[in-house]
């Protein structure tokens, strides 16, 4: 097992010269078999445990912490112990138990990870000991409930910092580590329990597949890296394709349409994904269907939709509700998020400003040129613009179309205006109207912060 966790780690760089490693340690043993490799010579790594007591078994959680910390303290490894009531916390956050713990691990891990990397200026990865059979589980769970290739690659070797390196090691290798080298562990109890769908995988299912070829698990592990090198080509022609169909924060359908299907339906899930959108693999089929017929919308989340229309696949979101505030000097937040600072300066106080915040955007306007009811407000039917030293007059519509903005972005700019109209839209520009001249005796500054 030694060997095969080396070639697993050096294949996929899991430990760069010079790092140190957090392992998530539960105390059981895949966990206690990748520590002891982690510290044995193979690796020789500067290893600081993490260990997280869910609080889920009572006795046998509290059992656990203690063994970890015990074990630690006799290999003289730093340990990091969290207690979190996860099942509280899983109400509170209206989630499910086992994806609230998995969220308070992976941020237990992580920020003890970058608290490590500060100290040190060293790079930093975070090992857990997925093994090749819990890869096999989960790629067998995902084929149940349905999902795409990407979903039948499992469980990745690495993602960003986390490493895993007993990947290609059956559990049944572990446990033979574990006996080889009297490395001693517990047991969850609850790994018995074929109430839980991965557990009744993992003692019902697997076996038989075993029963039907001892090396079933291997054979797995040759398809889904097979599955993962075709899905990482397939996707990375995906990206190009969006690249080339892209228009401003919208994509054309014609273009997208002409692509060969196992492209088409990834970029249409890329789509999904970077509108937090569902991709399931229906959601992606009616998206290409509404794509390839040129016209249509498709229902989201929190009453958005897709629409492809003259052309234009785009996200249409339900526009801001309107929005008038009066603006004096002062911070003033945004409805889209971020702020602005409202000042006003006479003609010799302007230029310190200025030379403190050169690089900071922000508009200068004749103080005296803005007319009664300055406000900062939503885009009114009808607004109009000259921008500032271009001698050029647009309609609001027109400038937010120009910029490429979907529906609910143009009713989040930001406009200033008096009662004669249009000052200032957004960081789109300003009205010439309000341009200091050689006559300004006092400034107001629009700062974004």
């Amino acid at each position: 097992m030694n060997r095969k966790a080396e070639e697993t780690a050096a294949r996929h760089g899991m430990f760069p010269a010079g790092c140190q490693v957090v392992a998530g340690v539960s105390g059981g043993g895949d966990s206690m078999a990748m520590l002891h490799l982690l510290l044995h010579p193979t690796f020789s790594l500067p290893v600081t445990v993490c260990h997280v007591n869910h609080m889920l078994r009572g006795k046998e959680s509290d059992r656990d912490e203690a063994f970890v910390a015990k074990l630690c303290k006799a290999w003289g490894v730093p340990c990091k112990i969290l207690r979190c009531d996860v099942a509280a916390l899983a109400r509170k956050k209206k989630i499910g138990v086992e994806e609230c713990a998995r969220l308070v691990r992976y941020d237990f891990f992580e920020q003890t990870a970058a608290k490590l990397a500060e100290a040190s200026g060293a790079p930093v990865r975070i090992a857990v000991a997925h093994t090749l059979s819990d890869r096999v589980e989960t790629m067998l769970f995902h084929l149940a409930r349905g999902t795409s290739a990407k979903g039948l690659c499992s469980i990745p070797a690495v993602r960003g910092e986390i490493v895993r390196p007993l990947i290609d090691c059956s559990r049944r290798e572990v446990e033979g580590y574990c006996a080889r080298h009297n490395i001693p562990h517990v047991t969850d109890s609850t790994n018995r329990s074929v109430a839980y769908t991965r557990n009744r995988i993992r003692l019902r299912v697997v076996p038989e597949l075993r029963l039907v070829n001892a090396g079933a698990e291997e054979n797995a592990r040759r398809l889904m890296e097979d599955i993962r090198e075709d899905d990482e080509y397939l996707s990375a022609l995906a990206e190009e394709a969006l690249l080339r169909a892209r228009r401003g924060q919208a994509y054309g359908a014609g273009e997208l349409d002409a692509l060969p299907v196992p492209v088409k339906k990834r970029a249409a899930a890329m789509i999904l994904e970077r509108w937090n959108a569902e991709k399931s693999a229906a959601q992606i089929d009616r998206f290409c269907k509404i794509i390839g017929e040129k016209s249509g919308t498709l229902n989201l989340s929190g009453g958005r939709r897709a629409q492809v229309k003259r052309g234009i696949c785009s996200l249409w979101e339900p526009p801001e509700p309107y929005f008038e505030i009066p603006l004096t000097d002062g911070e003033h937040p945004l409805p889209g998020g971020g702020r602005v600072v409202v000042q006003t300066f006479d003609k010799k106080s302007y230029p310190a400003f200025q030379k403190i915040h050169k690089n900071e955007f922000h508009y200068r306007m004749d103080c005296d040129k803005i007319m009664n009811n300055f406000v900062l407000r939503q885009k009114r039917p009808g607004d109009r613009i000259t921008l500032s030293r271009r001698g050029v007059t647009k309609t609001l519509k027109k400038l937010f179309c120009e910029a490429g903005l979907t529906e609910r972005g143009k009713s989040l700019v930001p406009v200033f205006a008096d009662q004669n109209g249009v000052l200032a839209a957004g960081r789109l520009g300003m009205d010439a109207r309000a341009e200091p001249d050689e006559h300004t005796v006092r400034y107001k500054v629009i700062a974004f912060v």
